[in-house]
């Protein structure tokens, strides 16, 4: 499915699902991967280039980026970032965690 061609389309269709991935790390999963031609991919356009997009929707606060389901990298819009933050974000210190472990 090869559904977005430019930056801000890009960006719409993340903020219409809450978030996306950057591969294809489920079968039908959504992706940027999976939504974008593969001859769109690393010719430095800024408008155009998927792999461009990923660090400007960080860079302008329009997304966050980084490892979400299970390690996987992807993107996460403004209305969606609360529920990922809590979601992973350890409710225990590290020198809880660890005391843990040790018991």
């Amino acid at each position: 499915m090869s559904v977005l061609k430019r930056y801000n389309d890009f960006i719409d269709r993340v903020n219409e699902l809450g978030f996306m991935a950057l591969s294809n790390i489920h079968e039908g999963f959504p992706s940027l991967s999976s939504e974008t031609s593969k001859n769109q991919w690393h010719t430095g356009e800024f408008e155009t280039d998927p792999w461009q997009w990923k660090d400007r929707a960080a860079e302008e606060k329009k997304l966050a980026f980084g490892c979400i389901l299970g390690g996987n990298k992807g993107f996460v819009s403004a209305r969606m970032y609360l529920y990922f933050y809590r979601a992973y974000k350890p409710i225990l210190s590290m020198e809880e965690r660890w005391e843990q472990v040790q018991a």
